[in-house]
């Protein structure tokens, strides 16, 4: 769960586990599935998944920018 001005709300990534993904792989395709049927349903689809930008630490103390939700 992350807090921003004091409201609370899970990213995608921390709420995958939770759903009972392992990898992200997996759940970035429930992802994208979920924002074509937005689509196709005639509404904006970055009005429901604004693309956020989170680093992550990775091994040798190297960063990684990666797409959340």
């Amino acid at each position: 769960m992350v807090r921003s001005d004091g409201i609370e709300f899970w990213s995608v990534r921390g709420l995958a586990p939770v759903l009972g993904y392992s990898k992200w792989k997996n759940f970035s395709k429930a992802i994208n599935r979920a924002k074509l049927a937005y689509k196709h349903s005639g509404l904006e689809i970055t009005d429901r998944f604004p693309d956020i930008k989170k680093t992550i630490k990775m091994p040798k103390r190297v960063e990684k920018e990666v797409v959340d939700y």
